[in-house]
């Protein structure tokens, strides 16, 4: 071996992205070998499952600052009564950003972190700020707001584990 070696909770999705991936990378002249490998003791398997849910909570942990950031920025533009529609288009886009990113998040989630209610709690707060940034907009240009409601919380709930 090479260049590198993946580890992944056996399903059938991730064999999937395996062997797509092993494919890929034949039908470019390389070399992917796939194999199923068992730990030998509970000592290497609880180190796996550590090593993932490190990884997994870094990226929360991220994800957390990029939502501090986000109710910042929305802070800023209210203190300066900033209410347009292009600041409002900019702030809906990251928005919508921050929610595919936790999505994708939660879809290497393989086992239970800590902070994953931590995330969704914050972005929901990020999505309460949205909400009241977006009827300022609306009040400021004198129209009534429409419903701002971006992702509901069942929407992260559902997303492909």
């Amino acid at each position: 071996m090479q260049n590198g070696v993946w580890i992944l909770p056996r399903s059938q999705k991730n064999e999937e992205l395996v062997q797509n991936t092993a494919s890929f990378i034949q039908g470019q002249s390389g070399t992917a070998l796939v194999l199923t490998a068992k730990t030998i003791g509970l000592d290497a398997e609880n180190k796996i499952i550590q090593m993932f849910q490190n990884n997994i909570d870094e990226e929360y942990t991220e994800f957390q600052g990029r939502c501090k950031d986000f109710l910042t920025e929305i802070e800023k533009e209210t203190s300066q009564s900033h209410f347009t529609f292009a600041e409002l288009d900019e702030i809906e886009e990251d928005m919508h950003k921050m929610t595919s990113w936790l999505r994708k998040i939660q879809t290497r989630e393989y086992f239970e972190s800590s902070q994953a209610s931590q995330a969704r709690t914050a972005l929901e707060k990020c999505q309460q700020e949205l909400t009241q940034f977006t009827k300022s907009v609306y009040a400021n240009e004198g129209l009534e707001a429409e419903d701002t409601d971006i992702t509901s919380q069942s929407e992260l709930e559902d997303g492909d584990r």
